[in-house]
């Protein structure tokens, strides 16, 4: 029986595969007369339900249409992949692995972007060989998971499943990588390849490391998984397995336990570089180390953004990262992301913290330091709504904050500053 597409699905086709629909050329050839809307399939999304699904239903898609429409492959630029119970499609970590990421690629020759949610990458893989590289324009991670062999924590052995996801391109024009994590696993077999014992696999495989460039890389939240052993950053874990060169914009989000880490195994050719400081968790400002910025040697941009009246982050935080940056940097823009839905008492007593802090040492060092500096840009953002946007003309928190203005008089004299409230 005939898999039929509904035809008001115009720029996303929702590829739903199992074990007794393997006969895919039906889905095209008895339900499409006329094939000649190839941008139908230019995004595709394919759902996980278990371990046994895996990627080899998409792949045998492919294959079946490449036989009668080949140029509908030659169309998809965009690949979804996504983990799904199949009674109520809510989402569930579900494995994969690089055999059938792999084999996946290699049949999309126009693949621009590929998205990961709650997909874990298994190992060991078969395959000796993997195809030639790609260029790639975005890769996501969200809440994706690299298993790693139980005993090994994440030692840098190869090949491992972050060598092998990284070796399929030859750069990346945005990775993003959102609560990321490493885990060890007792798996003893490859999902593609039911009934392969690790002895069978190719650990030795030896492929030749390369630094893939990463025009942007945006991280929101990693984690390790698992015992004792497996305790290492995953950052360190990243840059061994595969060496990553961001040459663009570092994004850190969310996640400042770890800039120091990023900072160290990514910063080297960085020139933009965006922080978020939220504040909390279990270190103290204190125990923070605020040094992310002096690993960025090619550093010409630093953008950091400040949850305002959050505990643990301030000024001085600032002033850290600032005073650690190389004197490459020329432009600099500090944010503080506001919630101005607060009580109007509770706004006097915060916004008088904030007036509070030491504004005269942020200043002079500016002023004194930093002759490279071309641009200071320091802005209120207001957060109370759905999006982040500038303040009202008529906000009346808005007099409250001017006088951080007056405490700049040495950055205001030069011309610099620009202010935004």
């Amino acid at each position: 029986m005939a898999t039929y597409i509904p035809w008001e699905l115009r720029s996303l086709i929702l590829v739903h595969l199992d074990r007794s629909q393997h006969a895919a050329c039906s889905l095209i050839s008895r339900d499409w007369r006329n094939v000649s809307q190839f941008h139908l399939f230019h995004s595709i999304t394919t759902d996980l339900y278990n371990i046994r699904f895996d990627i080899t239903a998409f792949i045998t898609f492919l294959d079946a249409v490449q036989l009668t429409h080949p140029d509908i492959p030659r169309s998809i630029k965009n690949v979804t992949v996504r983990g799904k119970t199949r009674s109520n499609s809510r989402a569930v970590r579900v494995e994969t692995s690089v055999d059938s990421v792999s084999e996946m690629v290699a049949r999309l020759p126009s693949l621009q972007s590929v998205e990961f949610h709650y997909v874990q990458l298994g190992y060991p893989r078969s395959s000796r060989s993997l195809p030639s590289p790609i260029p790639l324009r975005r890769l996501t991670l969200n809440v994706f998971g690299f298993l790693v062999p139980f005993g090994d924590g994440v030692a840098a052995h190869a090949p491992s499943p972050a060598h092998d996801l990284f070796a399929l391109f030859s750069s990346i024009d945005f990775l993003s990588l959102s609560n990321v994590y490493i885990s060890e696993s007792t798996i003893t077999s490859s999902p593609s390849v039911p009934g392969l014992r690790s002895s069978q696999a190719s650990p030795e495989v030896d492929l030749p490391l390369r630094r893939i460039p990463v025009h942007r890389l945006a991280c929101d939240g990693v984690e390790i998984c698992g015992p004792a052993t497996a305790q290492r950053r995953i950052f360190e874990y990243l840059s061994h397995s595969h060496p990553l060169e961001v040459i663009g914009t570092l994004d850190i989000l969310d996640s400042p336990k770890e800039m120091r880490a990023l900072g160290t195994a990514l910063g080297d050719s960085v020139a933009h570089l965006h922080l978020r400081l939220q504040g909390g968790g279990t270190q103290s400002a204190e125990e923070q180390v605020w040094d992310v910025t002096k690993h960025c040697k090619a550093l010409t941009a630093l953008h950091i953004t400040v949850v305002a009246f959050r505990q643990g982050v301030g000024l001085r935080q600032v002033l850290a990262l600032i005073e650690n940056a190389p004197e490459t940097v020329s432009t600099l823009t500090v944010t503080w992301d506001c919630n101005f839905f607060l009580s109007s008492d509770l706004l006097d007593d915060l916004t008088s913290l904030l007036l509070a802090e030491d504004w005269h040492a942020f200043d002079s060092h500016l002023f004194d330091r930093r002759d490279n500096l071309q641009k200071v840009v320091i802005r209120f953002m207001d957060v109370s709504g759905a999006d982040v946007s500038p303040l009202p003309v008529d906000s009346p928190f808005k007099a409250p904050l001017r006088p951080v203005l007056e405490k700049l008089p040495l950055t205001q004299s030069t011309d610099r500053l620009e202010w935004q409230l």
